[in-house]
């Protein structure tokens, strides 16, 4: 019943986003295998990176392409004495994006009014647009700089993708 419901909604929708629990349970599996992307969203703490390369771990074993994996960052600039390097090393997979710390996000939640809405040009908005721009409507593995210098209609938001971009690269911001 859960396939027939996914497909169903794909061919309705452009976007159809299962957030599904933190276990490989039956229907977790009967999504997974209609996913085109796979979004893998970790926090910089040694519990979530060991899960995550479990994950990881288990895609692989059951054979889900690693072309269809995206992994994201949440809170990736807090000083926790993780490196997105780290990450990436202990994961084997590389990192594609981090969403910055901010109390404006709890804050949003609490009021009820989604960040992206409330505050577009704010740094995790940008770090959105980006995500579902460059990764989720392009696909993993899309150039995110060419993909946001043909949207000339956020500029600002453009300039702090790219920063974000360039700094869990291990650039300068």
């Amino acid at each position: 019943m859960t396939k027939q419901l996914l497909e169903v909604a794909k061919s309705a929708y452009d976007f159809v986003i299962v957030d599904t629990p933190p276990v490989f349970s039956d229907h977790v599996l009967v999504a997974m295998d209609v996913t085109d992307v796979f979004l893998l969203i970790a926090t910089m703490d040694v519990p979530a990176v060991k899960n995550l390369r479990l994950v990881l771990d288990t895609l692989d074993q059951l054979g889900y392409p690693r072309q269809s994996r995206v992994v994201v960052l949440n809170r990736f600039d807090a000083k926790v004495g993780l490196k997105t390097s780290d990450v990436e090393a202990a994961t084997r997979a590389p990192v594609v994006l981090g969403i910055p710390s901010s109390v404006d996000v709890p804050a949003s939640i609490n009021s009820g009014v989604a960040i992206v809405v409330d505050k577009p040009i704010h740094p995790v908005s940008a770090a959105l647009r980006t995500l579902a721009d460059v990764h989720v409507r392009s696909g993993p593995g899309a150039d995110a700089t060419k993909l946001l210098a043909k949207d000339r209609g956020r500029a600002r938001s453009q300039a702090t993708g790219r920063d974000l971009i360039t700094q869990l690269r291990g650039g300068t911001g």
